[in-house]
Order: C-alpha cells, then sequence, then structure tokens
C-alpha cells in the first residue's frame, strides 16, 4: 500500500515546521533589511500566521558596518532565529553546513512532542545536510523557484570554479528526487515547468506563485503607450552574463544608428557593471542608455515602472521571474525570451523574443515601436492575472498543503 506523505510523519499532537530562508539579512538594532525580499516575504508570512511554524534566517548584526542605503527594510516575524551569514554562493555550503548542525539539536528536541518537518529552498546545500543530520522520521518541504543547474553554469562559465558547482546542485537535486521516492518530502515549484522531473512523484509536487506583495498592484488605470516619441524600456535584474544585457545595449545602438532610437533604463547591480558602462560609453549612446544601479523595492521602483512603456527581460535561463511579474503588476507590457515558466505562464500576454542575438531584441523592439497599441493592451491583460501571483495568497495554499501533508 502507497504511504502518503501525511501518513509517513511521526504520529503526534501539533506539528512543528521549520522554515529556513537563504537570503541573507542585516539586523540593525530591532530592525532587518535585505538586499532581496520576495522569497523571504513569502516565509516570513507563512511564518506569522502559527506559532508552530519557525523562522531561520542567515544574518549579521550592525556591528559589520554595511550602509543600508541599498537594503530593503523587511518584516520578520517575533522569535526569528538567526543562523550563520554568508557572503556569496561560494561560501553558502560550508555555512549551511555550520547551520545545519545548529538547527538539528531543535528539531531533536521538537521531536520529543511533535512531529517535525523543516522548509526551504532547493536545490540547496543547507537541506542537503538537513537531510542526513536527523532522524529518517522528519519530513522535508523544498520550494523550487528556478532552474539553480542553469544559473550556475551561466555565473561560473569559463571558470575553474564551475565543474565543482555545477556537480554539487546535481548532487543535491538528486538527494531531493531521492527522499520524493522515499515519501519525506513534497516539492513546491514557482510554476508548472519547474516540476518536470519530479513529476514521478506527481502528488507530492505543487505548483505556486508567490512572487508579489499586494502594495505593487497598480489601482488605477495605466495609460497606453503615445504615439510619438522614442519607446521608454525598462530592464530590472542584476546584471551578470545570464541577464544578456550585453546583447539588449547592442541593440539599443543599431537602433541609434538605423535612426529608430529607444531609451533605455537599466535598474540593477552586478559584476557586470563596469563592463557595461564601457560598453555604452564605446558605442557613444550615453544619451539613450542610463544605468540606475541598484534600487529598493520601493515607492522609488514602482514610480520608475511607471514612467517607462515597456520592459524588456532578455535572459538566457530564468525560473519565474518576478520583474515580469511586477511589471504586470503595473499594467506594464512586457517582452522578453522564452525562459523559465514564462511561455506556460503568459501564453499570449509576453511577446516573446526569438532568440538571445541582439538582432532578435531589436527586431522585436521595432515590432513594439510600431504597435503601440496592441503592446498596451497586452500589459493591461497581463494585469488581469496578478491576483494568483500575490504572496498573502500562495501562504493560504502553502500552509493548508503542509498541514495536511499531501492531497
Amino acid at each position: 500500500m502507497k504511504t502518503s506523505f501525511q501518513d509517513s510523519l511521526h504520529p503526534t499532537s501539533s506539528p512543528t515546521f521549520f522554515l529556513y530562508a537563504n537570503t541573507p539579512v542585516l539586523r540593525w538594532g530591532d530592525s532587518y533589511f535585505s538586499q532581496y525580499r520576495n522569497f523571504i516575504d513569502f516565509l516570513s508570512a507563512l511564518a506569522s500566521r502559527n506559532k508552530n511554524f519557525r523562522l531561520s534566517v542567515p544574518c549579521r548584526s550592525e556591528k559589520c558596518g554595511v550602509s543600508l542605503a541599498e537594503l530593503i527594510a523587511i518584516e520578520l516575524p517575533p522569535g526569528t532565529q538567526e543562523l550563520c551569514y554568508y557572503r556569496s554562493m561560494k561560501s553558502a555550503p560550508v555555512a549551511s553546513f555550520l547551520n545545519a548542525v545548529r538547527l538539528r539539536k531543535e528539531v531533536r528536541s521538537c521531536m520529543r512532542h511533535s512531529r517535525v518537518t523543516i522548509a526551504g529552498p532547493g536545490p540547496n546545500s543547507f537541506l542537503f545536510w538537513m537531510s542526513f543530520l536527523v532522524p529518517r522520521n522528519v519530513r522535508f518541504a523544498f520550494f523550487i523557484r528556478g532552474d539553480t543547474l542553469k544559473t550556475v553554469q551561466s555565473i561560473y562559465q569559463g571558470s575553474l570554479l564551475n565543474v565543482g558547482a555545477t556537480s554539487l546542485v546535481k548532487l543535491f537535486k538528486a538527494r531531493i528526487r531521492q527522499l520524493l521516492r522515499e515519501k519525506r518530502a513534497i516539492v513546491f515549484v514557482f510554476g508548472d515547468q519547474l516540476g518536470a522531473e519530479y513529476r514521478f512523484a506527481n502528488r507530492s509536487v505543487f505548483s505556486i506563485y508567490p512572487l508579489l506583495d499586494d502594495s505593487f498592484v497598480r489601482t488605477d488605470a495605466r495609460p497606453g503607450i503615445p504615439n510619438n516619441g522614442p519607446l521608454k524600456v525598462l530592464f530590472v535584474g542584476r546584471l551578470s552574463k545570464e541577464k544578456n544585457v550585453f546583447n539588449l545595449i547592442k541593440a539599443c545602438s543599431v537602433a541609434n544608428s538605423e535612426s529608430r532610437p529607444f531609451k533605455l533604463s537599466i535598474v540593477g547591480s552586478g559584476s557586470l557593471d563596469g563592463v557595461l558602462r564601457k560598453q555604452i560609453q564605446s558605442a557613444g549612446i550615453g544619451h539613450w542608455v542610463s544605468l540606475l544601479g541598484h534600487v529598493a523595492q520601493s515607492q522609488q521602483l514602482l514610480k520608475i515602472y511607471d514612467k517607462h512603456h515597456l520592459l524588456c527581460l532578455p535572459s538566457r535561463t530564468e525560473g519565474t521571474p518576478r520583474v515580469v511579474v511586477e511589471a504586470f503588476a503595473r499594467g506594464m507590457p512586457v517582452l522578453a525570451t522564452r525562459v523559465g515558466s514564462l511561455p506556460d505562464l503568459f501564453p499570449s500576454n509576453v511577446k516573446f523574443i526569438e532568440d538571445y542575438s541582439a538582432t532578435s531584441i531589436l527586431e522585436t523592439m521595432m515590432w513594439a515601436d510600431n504597435n503601440r497599441a496592441v503592446v498596451s493592451a497586452m500589459g493591461l491583460a497581463g494585469q488581469k492575472k496578478i491576483r494568483r501571483f500575490l504572496i498573502n495568497e500562495n501562504v493560504s495554499i502553502v500552509d493548508k498543503i503542509l498541514r495536511r501533508g499531501e492531497s
């Protein structure tokens, strides 16, 4: 007889859920700050629903002397546990092991009177270590937010660390599949497409979309794109190779040389910042391209979305891109490559770029320029789908699934 996730839990009166957010945070007094949100917002909202949910985060204190200028204020529930902080993917495995050892003691203590589930992002070194450190009747819930393997391959392309980093990710993914086969885990994927390789355990794989806070949704009507003047194009994201910003800037340069210019604003920071500045300077398009740097997810970012006509995401790899959902929340049209779950989630709302080349990006941009009314309507149609991406909506779904074990 098949054993369900719920059936295999250690019988007890009330469950305890340990939630691990791998988003490093800074504590300044009694307040917390982070460079990113979304996932930590989601787990914080989940942990706030019930005392049986316990949130743990990698954290460093104000003694580290970090400027708060580029950080976002976040709300964490009372009792949030501060674990070992790490700065990069390179240091994550060691820090995660130390955090796993520390949390193991609390898990064992709780198991005396409660069945325990440990939840967090995957594939991730923290849950990998935990799966070996705790007894077999502890269960796991993985939140898979993107194609980690493709992301790591892109980040370490040409690096001596590439083989080691990708091998670790493959090992972490294999462990998730093994736990699913043993009925010791359930998986939440951000979008249907990410769950394809785990569908052999279909009853334990659930699609969710906790990408957006309610405050991001525009409540008034967004004006259409004007019939005259250059398009105002926005890119929001990390300045790294997989985001393909090089070819977006090249497309802008070619458009300018062909007297079909568009204005491009780039929001984000990253390792390629200096290289991109040199590219803009050498192409002589400083008048048309603006590097705005990191902008916190605040009213300032909302104003930037509202001042531009469309969002362009020419990435080579993505999961379920938050920026696309943010744009639609503002009623903003989107041009993007066919990456991650976008073709499944927005088949008729996104204007897709055929490939990653500057030529394809430019061709799609010119199409948008010639079809402004159609493009505006696509943005408004995308806005009607936003409700399913709100964090609070998805918190309710995940809470019910975790409590019942498996549908």
